[in-house]
């Protein structure tokens, strides 16, 4: 199976964050970019970006700071699986 991520593969810290925090792929098994996009509780996209995984561990940066508080949904995927994150901004 050609998917990104395990179960465990994902850290996202802090989480609650007040702003600023990290996705850490840690078992990436593909070469094909990996596309992240954080969305509100009504769907509007906040954010999206894409980044090409090292083959070790992949750490990512995101800035909700400027956003109202509340909770986030982060949907990374890469060609074949999606898996969507919580996160809380405080």
């Amino acid at each position: 199976s050609d998917l990104i991520l395990t179960a465990n593969g994902v850290s996202i810290y802090p989480n609650p964050t007040e702003g600023i925090f990290n996705v850490v792929l840690t078992e990436t098994s593909s070469n094909h970019e990996i596309y992240f996009r954080i969305t509100d509780i009504s769907g509007k996209v906040i954010i999206s970006k894409s980044v090409k995984p090292s083959r070790s561990r992949t750490s990512v940066p995101f800035d909700l700071s400027k956003q109202a508080k509340g909770i986030y949904l982060l949907n990374i995927s890469d060609l074949n699986a999606t898996q969507t994150f919580k996160v809380i901004l405080k």
